[in-house]
């Protein structure tokens, strides 16, 4: 039925009983939309309204709860519960819900809908109530009031009412007067549109008023305005379906209305760092360019601005949607941790507001990639001296290395930075080749590793008429024994000269030789380092300016072999700046030689040593020196090789690394690099056994000179890389005397260069001589006492000990011995009393000295302890909120012994001596301040 807007007035003026059609009417004050007025479009899911759940009052008085219909739900969950008890769940078919009378009270109310009695949706609707018993009225708002939102405040209207106060509190007990309302009568409810609130936590109560001018109160319905968050999902979880592929799975999350899931990968991060002009190496020369750059070696770039790129971890978004699962597949884009898996959950709102993320972390075996290999790779010689690589795209690849070798070489040569799926390369050795593939991210990670066909064979096209007939090499020779290398004269041709290459030196020799009268021609070699092998091959060259191929290598074992080469060495780049270079350990190995090919000027091959120790895997960073080294030689080698106790190292692995962009070279130069690469010394030897110490060179040109550290004595040598004496594996060496057995020994270097600066210091390595006669004492610690410049030095007793060796450093590197009369200060501690002053302080520390060591009846000690302090502490410094400047005298050992304010006098400032207890009420801050420099006397 449908009234007038003109009849509508009449009745009301006229007081008509027309109340209870008009009941029907006024669905804006009851949000009621039956019958009359045409029933909406049930909700889809995704429009869930969170303010269509509403309080009413049927005819009959009956208090029922009501929400809007929901596409595709026939059957509500009604869950309600009472302040401090549980919820109370109910199934129905209808869109309201009868509340029971005997509810009072503060009352929350949440619907839902669902598929069957067992299949329910999350909750999406609360309200917050207060339910009055005796007059079966009520007061209810939302429980939760998304941020920027306005929202309704409801109420019954009751027969003896006059008008309505509603009154508002953020603290629950200072409530304020926000609305006046007179009864309506003729109408059920009330209702107030509250403006948009801030964030907080907001308590309503009605206040009626009678004719008698009596006032009810009710009891305070509150709401949460952008307050509440969202619960972070529980038991998420990942289940393999197959190899590399894994579903993630979650239960719902009451009121979210989409899941945010999150994987945590490597994002690159650019950014520009301004530098002056710099002398630069220049990029590796390809052949179009080498004519543009052929007048010059280096040259000089203005690089105002310079680009950083880094590789850092970042959460990167999976996807924002509603289901409770997600299938992750994963190829090759999903390994930039190595296959560490990182996830988190969070649910939201429909106002975007995310619960706290929940995490989830699992790891795939590299070798369940889905789809992680090259595929259908093939190798086609395309000449006597080229070769051609194809193969199918790896889904997610960056690029692909390529990795080549030949058969019988101990070297793999490594093209990286590939983005196309062919590779096309020159053959420069005859000999029987396999390759490999990998596919690569950018960040560093590559796939495994796929072998491309069968071997293929190049002949270089070479005439072996023109090559020397016979290359004799001793199978094996005595370690320091000589050796030579003899060849015969090609079948063919006239020989200008020889050239011998071998020792993985490049060209050993290249000149006229004399033929020998059992008709060979040879070169001699000297003793070299025993343990492993070294092989050889010779070429001739003819007076055409011709030159023939290459004899096949042939090798010479010098004394008993110690270890084979190592399997899979590898340099892999892993970052912009970082080089992985690794390997497969050897059993019985107590060490690794590592080093690095570099040119001289003169062009020959040298393997300079950059890391000797137990470890099989090494982070290597590039800078300018071998930028230099990378530009003569076009590639990057490094050589490992496993050694023995006794420093023997057998045969070299080498591999090859080219392509490398000029942005993976640190400029300036990386700090470490100026450091010397590594120190070593025995861990422990006899007792009068010399003492080798040995170190690596720096990976930085300049240096002026190397200084040894060690033995509690400061430098004890320097010598510069042409003096120094160097080991077989061209280790930097000195050799150590005489030195006390039954106590440890320790060692550090750093490099000075021509320029003035010195490098840090290398790790410190220590050495043990002989059986340990004590430990170092613990506990070593200074107290001064109350006479002037004394102090009591003490230590905890070393047992077995007959008595201690109390040494002072005078200078930097030497130690006096200090009389000391000991005596017990505690249980288990022994003291003596030293004087020491100012005077006394090493001046390049700043600091007095003392060392201490437990020894026998024999006058053999063990190793030391030592201690450092300042014997007069300057004061510490404080000021007050008014400004006024205060200073606690302190003593070594015992802190504050005496208190003193600034204050100004007749004669000027002086500091006024202070109490303990007048210290200790002050509220004080400390400053830095040099308490000498204050023009003020002490009185």
């Amino acid at each position: 039925m449908k009234l007038s807007p003109v009849l509508l007035l009449m009745a009301v003026l006229c007081h008509m009983p027309v109340y209870a059609s008009l009941l029907s009417l006024s669905s804006y004050d009851l949000l009621d939309s039956r019958p009359e007025v045409p029933a909406r479009t049930p909700n889809a899911r995704q429009e869930w309204d969170d303010y269509l759940l509403t309080l009413k009052h049927l005819e009959n008085g009956e208090r029922v709860l009501t929400w809007h219909p929901q596409a595709g739900q026939t059957i509500y969950k009604v869950a309600y519960k009472t302040s401090g008890g549980a919820w109370t769940e109910k199934l129905t078919t209808d869109t309201q819900f009868a509340i029971d009378a005997s509810l009072s009270g503060a009352v929350e109310f949440k619907v839902t809908g669902c598929e069957s009695e067992l299949l329910c949706r999350d909750y999406g609707n609360e309200l917050s109530t207060i339910l009055d018993e005796h007059n079966n009225g009520f007061l209810y708002l939302p429980q939760y009031v998304p941020g920027n939102t306005a929202f309704r405040v409801s109420y019954t209207q009751v027969a003896d009412a006059t008008r309505y106060t509603l009154q508002r509190s953020k603290s629950d007990n200072e409530f304020k007067d926000i609305a006046n309302r007179a009864h309506r009568t003729g109408f059920a409810q009330g209702h107030y549109d509250e403006s948009v609130l801030a964030a907080g936590r907001y308590c309503y109560r009605l206040v009626t008023h009678d004719a008698t001018q009596a006032a009810r109160v009710s009891a305070p319905a509150c709401t949460e305005v952008d307050m509440r968050t969202m619960r972070t999902p529980e038991h998420f979880v990942a289940q393999a379906q197959a190899q590399g592929i894994y579903k993630l799975s979650w239960p719902d999350v009451e009121r979210a209305d989409y899941y945010r899931l999150e994987r945590e990968s490597l994002t690159l991060v650019t950014s520009e760092s301004e530098s002056g002009s710099q002398v630069t190496e220049p990029a590796m020369i390809t052949a179009d360019s080498a004519t543009r750059f052929a007048r010059s070696a280096r040259m000089v770039q203005a690089t105002p601005m310079t680009e950083k790129r880094t590789y850092l971890k970042s959460w990167q978004l999976v996807g924002d949607d509603k289901n409770t699962d997600k299938t992750q597949v994963h190829t090759l884009d999903t390994f930039e941790l190595s296959g560490a898996q990182n996830y988190r959950l969070s649910a939201c709102d429909k106002q975007a507001q995310c619960s706290a993320p929940k995490t989830l972390s699992y790891t795939v075996p590299v070798a369940h990639m889905v789809k992680g290999l090259p595929e259908s790779a093939t190798a086609q010689a395309l000449n006597q001296n080229t070769v051609k690589l194809n193969w199918v795209d790896v889904p997610g690849a960056d690029t692909y290395t390529v990795t080549m070798s030949r058969k019988g070489a101990y070297w793999q040569s490594r093209y990286t930075g590939i983005t196309d799926t062919s590779f096309t390369q020159e053959i420069y050795l005859a000999g029987d080749y396999r390759f490999e593939i990998q596919a690569c991210l950018d960040s560093g990670f590559c796939g495994q590793t796929s072998q491309v066909g069968t071997e293929l064979r190049f002949s270089l096209g070479s005439n072996s008429s023109m090559t020397p007939s016979v290359l004799v090499v001793p199978e094996r020779v005595n370690p320091g024994a000589a050796f030579e290398i003899k060849w015969a004269a090609p079948r063919s041709g006239e020989v200008a000269q020889y050239e011998v290459q071998g020792e993985l030196q490049s060209t050993l020799i290249k000149g006229a030789f004399e033929q020998g009268p059992d008709g060979y021609y040879a070169f001699r070699r000297p003793a070299l380092p025993h343990g492993r092998k070294y092989c050889y091959k010779v070429r001739a060259w003819f007076t055409t300016g011709e030159a023939g191929a290459y004899t096949p290598t042939q090798c010479v074992a010098v004394g008993e072999t110690v270890f084979d080469e190592v399997d899979n060495f590898q340099i892999n780049h892993v970052s912009r700046y970082d080089f992985n270079v690794s390997w497969e350990a050897k059993q019985g190995a107590s060490a690794y030689l590592l080093e690095l090919q570099t040119r001289t000027d003169d062009g020959k091959i040298r393997w300079q040593p950059v890391y000797y120790g137990e470890q099989t895997r090494v982070m290597q960073q590039l800078g300018p020196y071998h930028l230099h080294h990378y530009n003569r030689l076009g590639h990057l080698a490094m050589r490992v090789s496993a050694c023995n106790s006794e420093r023997v190292c057998g045969n070299h692995m080498r591999a090859y690394l080219r392509n490398i962009s000029t942005a993976a070279f640190l400029n300036p130069v990386y700090l470490p690099h100026k450091t010397p690469a590594c120190i070593s010394v025995p861990q422990q030897i006899e007792s009068g056994e010399p003492l080798s110490v040995n170190w690596c060179e720096t990976q930085h040109s300049g240096v002026a000179k190397y200084e040894l550290l060690g033995e509690l004595q400061n430098v004890i040598l320097t010598v510069t890389a042409d003096t120094a004496r160097r080991d077989m594996h061209q280790l930097m060496t000195t050799t150590r005397n005489n030195l006390e057995a039954g106590r440890e020994y320790c060692y550090k270097v750093r490099a000075v260069y021509q320029d003035g600066s010195v490098s840090g210091f290398t790790d410190k390595v220590c050495t043990q001589i002989g059986p340990l006669e004590y430990p170092a004492p613990t506990d070593f610690s200074v107290k001064a006492l109350t006479e002037k410049n004394h102090f009591e030095l003490s230590w905890k007793i070393v047992s077995g000990a007959s008595s201690y060796l109390m040494e002072q450093q005078t200078r930097l590197g030497v130690w006096q011995t200090v009389p000391c009369q000991l005596r017990k200060v505690a249980f288990g501690w022994l003291a003596c009393t030293v004087q020491a002053s100012a005077t006394q302080k090493v001046p390049e520390l700043d600091k007095v000295v003392y060392r201490i060591a437990a020894c026998s009846r024999h006058g053999k000690c063990g190793n030391f302890t030592r201690l450092s302090f300042n014997p007069n502490p300057a004061p510490v410094m404080y000021r007050d909120s008014l400004g006024n400047l205060y200073q606690a005298e302190q003593a070594v050992g015992v802190g504050a012994i005496a208190y003193y304010k600034r204050v100004k006098g007749p004669q000027g400032w002086y500091w006024q001596p202070l109490t303990l207890s007048q210290w200790q009420q002050l509220a004080l801050q400390p400053i830095k301040l040099n308490a000498p420099s204050l023009n003020v006397t002490r009185k």
